[in-house]
């Protein structure tokens, strides 16, 4: 009688060690699934619009109240271009979310200069290190001389893409100040002591 209990004994966990190692796997694989990718896994930041106008930076920064969305471009058209100053720069954060507008920080861009342009959009809180894939377009017009006396009568749209980590905004960068972040970032570099 003894024998026959320590034989079910052995038969039983047998039996459900097998199912047991089973679910202790099926626990581990959907953990290690479930988690999150680190930031050095994702993608890195990139900015595009056309090879003709170079995007070679975009900022996104964020607090409890605004997002401010900035990027640097340069004109490679081979003439100088009119930003028209309450439409030439629009940014949508995400697929589903609707363009808000921004201004650009000159009006007549000519060929090889950059120029900055940035959008504040309110109602859009984002953690630090969210990564964002914006949309965006510039609206220009192409000058007939250097000096854009006359220029195109019908505008041009160019769309870009880009991808970006969002960053918090500091204290000096709010809405209160009219330069935008990534001018301000530049002209604190400017004035640090060497």
């Amino acid at each position: 009688m003894a024998r026959s209990r320590t034989q079910s004994a052995v038969e039983f966990v047998e039996q459900y060690s097998s199912a047991l190692l089973i679910l202790v796997l099926a626990i581990i694989t959907v953990y290690f699934i479930s988690l999150p990718l680190s930031q050095s896994s994702n993608s890195p930041s990139y900015c595009y619009i056309t090879p003709e106008i170079n995007c070679y930076q975009m900022l996104v920064s964020s607090n409890s109240v605004e997002t401010n969305v900035s990027i640097v471009f340069t004109n490679n058209l081979g003439q100088s271009i009119y930003l028209p100053s309450s439409t030439a720069f629009y940014v949508a954060l995400t697929a589903t979310s609707p363009f808000s507008s921004g201004t650009c920080d000159t009006s007549v861009l000519k060929a090889g200069d950059s120029a900055e342009c940035s959008a504040i959009l309110t109602g859009y809180i984002i953690s630090p290190g969210m990564q964002l894939s914006p949309r965006f377009y510039l609206s220009y017009m192409g000058c007939k001389d250097a000096s854009c006396t006359e220029m195109s009568s019908t505008p041009t749209n160019a769309s870009g893409i880009a991808n970006a980590y969002a960053t918090p905004i500091i204290a000096s960068t709010a809405t209160t100040t009219t330069t935008p972040p990534l001018r301000q970032a530049r002209l604190r570099l400017q004035r640090r002591p060497r």
